[in-house]
């Protein structure tokens, strides 16, 4: 299968995965034969990119996730987030103590509690590579990267061999990152233009929203504040809130950076498309000593797969392929399948670039049209 912009998408194609809604609800079943109906559909939905099969890309890629783990964390998710806004609610109206202190409570437990589940359930996968993109919606956005994010930096904090205590740490404050996005005005977070100067003022005011409603709070520890607070933090001071230079930004904080930026560059935006993991990889290793340090950036890129199984590249021989399988350990030479077609077929030549010292990969191809004749 493959990622396709819902522009380019006809009916040749089927859907190669289920699309689901966040309770877990099947919208449109994959295999499904797309009509100019559920095209429709599917945009309507509010998705701007699909995991398609073709005659080319016919495999399906499994999850690194467990659908049923996966839409119960988004459930938590969104119920933590609906109770802090509750919370925030009560403390604006100096309601009862007892009340603010239940609700304050409650979320930070579901949060404390999915952290926990996502440690136990990642803990047995951290030596695996991540090639499956979620996909978001623009009204499940923020549950989803809240999500996305804690699961990014929970795999680099076991890549990085930190303690248990430590990627608890770095789990809490991972999901709470952007839980003062919730501050921010929904015409804001829902925009399909570019943000303006002044949206954009708003929106680098939720680190210390968030943090300004956990710094009293005697359940989460001051270093998850401190992520919360730093995760826009860059090493050469052009990030914020503070402007925070090197040394002074937590290697917890860091990591979260990191996995917050994979995260948004790789989903699909009301503005702007997705990236697939090669460009934006490519992004984050120029900010290197920016973002983060070297070291964790050189981890971060061993776990994520820059050429997902089922995309189509070109070769410098001009040559194209299908990305069938992966050589662990060397991201960049995949093994792949030469596609050529002919009159009655399309031909596949199995070949490992592991073996072919002198073929390197040019770039990744969107459009099956550019490279057979439907």
């Amino acid at each position: 299968m493959r990622l396709v912009d819902v522009k380019h998408i006809n009916k040749n194609y089927k859907l190669a995965l289920n699309l689901y809604n966040t309770q877990g609800q099947t919208l449109l079943r994959g295999g499904t034969q797309l009509t100019e109906k559920t095209i429709e559909h599917i945009k309507n939905l509010g998705y701007q990119s699909i995991y398609i099969t073709d005659p080319i890309s016919k495999n399906v890629m499994d999850d690194y996730m467990d659908p049923t783990l996966r839409f119960d964390s988004l459930n938590k998710i969104e119920e933590a987030f609906k109770t802090y806004n509750y919370y925030v609610k009560l403390k604006e109206d100096n309601s009862h103590s007892g009340k603010v202190e239940n609700a304050e409570y409650l979320y930070l437990n579901k949060i404390k509690d999915l952290a926990d589940d996502l440690i136990l359930y990642l803990s047995d996968k951290h030596q695996i590579q991540i090639q499956f993109m979620d996909l978001k919606r623009r009204d499940d956005y923020l549950l989803k990267h809240s999500l996305n994010v804690a699961i990014y930096s929970i795999l680099l904090g076991f890549k990085m061999n930190l303690t248990k205590d430590k990627i608890q740490i770095l789990g809490i404050g991972a999901l709470l990152s952007d839980i003062g996005m919730n501050n921010v005005n929904g015409r804001i977070t829902l925009k399909k233009d570019k943000l303006t100067k002044r949206d954009r003022a708003e929106v680098m005011k939720h680190p210390v929203w968030g943090y300004k409603f956990l710094k009293e709070n005697h359940l989460i520890s001051p270093l998850t504040r401190a992520v919360v607070l730093q995760h826009h933090e860059r090493l050469d001071g052009s990030g914020y809130p503070r402007g925070l230079e090197g040394e002074k930004i937590l290697e917890l904080a860091q990591i979260v950076a990191i996995a917050d930026t994979f995260d948004a560059l790789t989903s699909d935006r009301p503005y702007r498309k997705a990236l697939l993991p090669k460009y934006a990889l490519d992004y984050i290793i120029s900010k290197t000593g920016i973002i983060a340090t070297r070291d964790i950036i050189s981890k971060f890129t061993e776990i994520i797969v820059p050429y997902p199984n089922g995309t189509i590249v070109k070769l410098n021989d001009k040559r194209f392929d299908l990305v069938t399988k992966q050589n662990k350990g060397y991201p960049l030479r995949p093994i792949i399948e030469i596609i050529k077609e002919t009159d009655d077929e399309i031909q596949r030549t199995p070949m490992d670039l592991l073996k072919e010292n002198n073929l390197t990969i040019d770039n990744i191809e969107y459009e099956i049209e550019n490279v057979l004749k439907i």
